[in-house]
Parts: C-alpha cells; structure tokens; sequence
C-alpha cells in the first residue's frame, strides 16, 4: 500500500478501508506522523477520518492512537487502528 504521503492517497486509504471494513473489522495503519511539504501522514489521516465521521451518524468510522514510536531522532512513527461503529 502507498504511504500516507499526500492528501489524495489519504482519500484512497480512507475509502478502501470504508468500502471493506466490517462491524468487527479493525484496520491497523502505520506511517509517519508528517511528512513535511507534503501535507500528509498519519496526523493528517487521523483528522479525514475525524471529519468524516462527524458528517455520519452512524456506520462510520473512527481512529485511536495504538502505539507511538519516538526515539528522538526521527519523525514519529505510529501505528492507528480503525474501527466501524453503528
């Protein structure tokens, strides 16, 4: 899969993963929390996903922070999991 690089692949992700993901799916997503002069990442995800989901009232789905790696050197790298609520 393409990584959370620019705001059309994040669309994509996003579609596909509401397109095939069941009621007791979960989908997990890793990549970068920026990717600088890009406008994309997994904080840019997690606010489509966010929006999306404010314009539902139900089926829609939703994001949580699984995992955070930070070594102090590098761009944040994280792991989101997604979900279906009814």
């Amino acid at each position: 899969m393409k990584p959370l690089i620019v705001c059309c692949v994040l669309l994509q992700v996003y579609n596909f993963v509401d397109n095939h993901l069941k009621f007791d799916g979960v989908a997990l997503i890793a990549g970068k929390r920026y990717y600088f002069g890009t406008e994309g990442g997994t904080s840019v995800f997690y606010n489509l996903v966010k929006s999306k989901a404010e314009e539902k009232s139900e089926n829609y789905i939703y994001c949580e922070q699984v995992f955070v790696f930070e070594d102090g050197l590098s761009n944040l790298r994280e792991i989101i999991m997604l979900k279906r609520k009814r």
